[in-house]
């Protein structure tokens, strides 16, 4: 599994899960957070950026949203979200479509091949 992002300042470096790891919502609170943190900040230059989330669980975790709201300088809470958009979420309509139509799998066997 990984994780990407995009932001109007670029995408972030692509993060590798480790084999057979799950994305819950102590997963993305101890390993994403900080990544996207660290990601946002570089490709802001450590402006003024803001973490924007879906509905996922690992999202809406009481934990996850406390964790946000004391480590992200900018974060919307969950009460605050706008309804789904596509707009919203480029990855999921665009990027991983052409992801897909553009790697061949047959050849793809391990994290360096892809």
């Amino acid at each position: 599994m990984v994780a990407i992002d995009a932001t109007w300042n670029g995408l972030t470096v692509p993060y590798f899960f480790a084999k057979d790891e799950r994305l819950n919502g102590e997963c993305y609170r101890v390993k994403l957070l900080p990544f996207y943190k660290e990601e946002g900040d570089r490709l802001f230059m450590h402006s003024n950026w803001c973490l924007v989330q879906d509905g996922a669980t690992a999202h809406t975790d009481r934990k996850t949203q406390d964790s946000c709201k004391k480590n992200l300088t900018s974060f919307i809470p969950k009460g605050r979200w706008p309804s789904n958009s596509p707009d919203l979420n480029p990855l999921d309509y665009s990027i991983w479509d052409s992801i897909n139509r553009n790697i061949d799998f047959q050849k793809v066997h391990t994290r360096d091949d892809l």
